[in-house]
């Protein structure tokens, strides 16, 4: 899957079971954003061991939460996308305004 939109990473935000939080920004809006970033674990011989199974499964189910979710600091969930090492996730974020941001790996 490619990448919904372009962005840049900032901070971290916070920490999870399944990955990292960071505030973004959506280089394409200018909109601040937060990522959730999920490493991908696998195995030496490539293939998906069970882990990652759980780890996506999780991801979707969350995702399909965040799509009817209603919170002041949660205005909209734009979706997830997969690299070769993340599952990203993205929603705008209205909590935060002024963050050091850096490339997004």
């Amino acid at each position: 899957m490619t990448a919904i939109f372009k962005w840049v990473r900032g901070e971290l935000i916070g920490k999870g079971t399944y990955g990292k939080v960071y505030v973004a920004l959506n280089v394409t809006t200018g909109e601040i954003i937060a990522v959730k970033q999920i490493e991908i674990p696998r195995k030496e011989n490539h293939g998906n061991d069970s882990r990652q199974v759980t780890i996506v499964e999780a991801l979707k189910l969350e995702s399909e939460t965040l799509k009817d979710l209603d919170h002041q600091n949660v205005v909209q969930y734009l979706g997830f996308e997969e690299t070769p090492r993340y599952l990203n996730m993205s929603v705008i974020f209205s909590a935060y305004h002024r963050i050091p941001l850096t490339e997004a790996p």
